[in-house]
């Protein structure tokens, strides 16, 4: 009998998996390698050309190497643009303001801009994260837009989401990593796109946000519900889990998250979407009794899941669940075949083309790596479970608490990475907990 051979997995299955991968693979040779970006478009032209040329060969006559030259320049061309992108995204930013900033610690400056985050440090002092409209240094006035970071100390109570300011303030200088083992600060607010860090020294004017037609003004009056329907103590947490604002919990609670393994749940991702989803789901066969109905339908769940992925802050984790949750729609309201692995891949690459920088950020990293542990792993643990388990009462209960022990211990790797530290309680916490999280 011929010895089995190794596992490989199928990605000519997988289409989506193959791009994902090509244009990360892109995007990481941008960022380490930072090539010119002349160099790129001359590669991607030149690719396309000979792509061009070698299929109009391949379609004259039969031959054995052609098809496969052909598809190693397909290949190259999604590696090239891949880095593309993510050049063209850091041309574009407010790079002559943040360098001029960074040159300039402890000197003063005025600034107007929108608020987009409150919060409160470890020691209760109040900042906020404003993107900034304008910036005058002295005499030179920039209307480069960027976002940074204002330390507001005691002016917790004077403004709201989306409040535009105008303020004084002088440049704190952000401080890097000192040493192998400390916490990046630093990088940790350039993944968040916050470029500089300044203290308020004089409040000039606030303007409250009245603009229906901006995200921030949403989560505002989404935040207000959560405060009128739950006590001061419960709402942080509420508003925590249900739209991912965890700028209210005081640092006694993310500890206590943190150490039990379960911050990830403040993190609105597939679950949350589900619930907006599921209603929606249910009335489906009522789209496909009326002329375009599946159309109108699909047409309302986009328009459902922008409002809800607009009022949470368009994070990646919800921004991952929500394409999936349209594509998912789109097959099952057009009789289409639906992959769960090829949907996860089609949604990486959806957000990766909108902005390739999102392929650092640990949200996006943590996400998509938990949806692939599942979907690959899930698979092999229901083959693995006599069948006589599976048809029972608790063969779904007992199948949720090993995907979360096996979902937690295979993020391990990511958070010592980023965080230098895990949570050994973590499994268990999450095996007890995310089955009742609904």
């Amino acid at each position: 009998m011929e010895a089995r051979g190794t596992y490989q997995f199928p990605f000519s299955k997988y289409p989506a998996v193959r791009i994902a991968l090509l244009l990360i693979a892109g995007i990481l040779l941008y960022h380490f390698i930072n090539p010119t970006l002349l160099l790129i478009t001359g590669s991607i032209s030149f690719l396309f050309v000979a792509f061009i040329a070698t299929e109009w060969r391949n379609s004259k006559r039969i031959s054995v190497i052609l098809p496969s030259i052909s598809a190693l320049l397909f290949m190259l061309i999604i590696i090239s643009f891949g880095a593309f992108r993510l050049g063209i995204q850091q041309k574009i930013g407010p790079a002559e303001t943040v360098q001029l900033i960074e040159v300039m610690p402890w000197e003063e400056i005025e600034i107007t801009g929108a608020i987009q985050s409150i919060s409160t440090t470890s020691t209760g002092k109040t900042r906020w994260d404003v993107n900034i409209s304008k910036t005058s240094f002295g005499q030179i006035l920039s209307t480069q837009k960027y976002k940074a970071r204002i330390l507001a100390e005691d002016e917790r109570d004077l403004a709201t989401l989306g409040d535009e300011v105008f303020l004084s303030g002088t440049i704190i200088p952000i401080s890097g990593k000192r040493n192998p083992e400390d916490f990046d600060y630093k990088q940790y607010l350039k993944s968040q796109n916050i470029h500089a860090q300044i203290r308020l020294d004089s409040l000039h004017q606030i303007t409250s946000n009245n603009r229906i037609f901006e995200w921030v003004w949403w989560r505002e009056k989404a935040l207000g519900l959560v405060d009128q329907n739950f006590n001061e103590k419960t709402a942080p947490i509420a508003k925590a889990l249900l739209v991912g604002y965890k700028q209210e919990l005081d640092t006694e609670s993310k500890t206590a998250f943190a150490r039990a393994g379960l911050s990830h749940i403040m993190a609105v991702s597939g679950l949350h979407v589900g619930f907006i989803v599921a209603p929606f789901w249910v009335i489906i066969p009522w789209f496909w009794t009326k002329k375009y109905g599946s159309h109108i339908g699909f047409g309302l769940l986009l328009l459902l899941l922008l409002c809800y992925s607009g009022v949470t802050g368009f994070s990646p984790s919800v921004m991952r669940a929500s394409v999936m949750a349209g594509f998912l729609s789109y097959g099952k309201l057009f009789h289409k075949i639906n992959d769960s692995i090829n949907l996860t891949a089609a949604a990486a690459i959806v957000l990766l083309l909108i902005n390739p920088a999102d392929l650092f950020d640990i949200g996006f990293q943590l996400s998509f790596s938990a949806v692939f542990i599942i979907l690959l792993i899930l698979p092999v643990i229901q083959n693995l479970l006599p069948y006589w388990i599976r048809v029972r009462w608790y063969g779904k209960p007992l199948m949720v608490v090993i995907v979360s022990l096996v979902v937690q211990f295979g993020l391990y790797p990511l958070q010592v990475y980023y965080f230098g530290e895990i949570s050994l309680i973590s499994p268990l916490a999450n095996a007890l907990f995310v089955p009742f999280l609904g």
